[in-house]
């Protein structure tokens, strides 16, 4: 069984893991917890900030938008100008939150 963190450390965590720059899997191993447990936590952390999960995207015409900036957690940053295909840019957010950097 694991360390039980209280809820101020796991926000602790949290924290320093947003301005890290480091990937959740080498994050949670300096840190000695599972990544499993601070992926968790960050979903807490999103709920008690009320932060929605998805944000409606709407472009100058059907399908398309002129630009966009879609900041992932992390600091990932995915910024698209022109006129991208709304569902290419959703898609590539969506790979970009899965293929954790090293």
């Amino acid at each position: 069984m694991g360390k039980h963190r209280s809820a101020l450390a796991r926000r602790e965590l949290v924290r320093r893991f947003r301005g890290s720059g480091l990937s959740v899997r080498v994050f949670a191993a300096r840190e000695g917890v599972s990544p499993a447990s601070l992926y968790r936590w960050l979903a807490e952390a999103r709920g008690e900030e009320g932060r929605p999960a998805f944000v409606e995207v709407r472009g100058a015409r059907p399908g398309a938008i002129s630009g966009l900036s879609v900041e992932l957690p992390g600091g990932v940053r995915v910024r698209v100008a022109g006129a991208e295909p709304v569902a290419f840019v959703a898609a590539l957010a969506a790979a970009l939150r899965e293929e954790e950097p090293e």
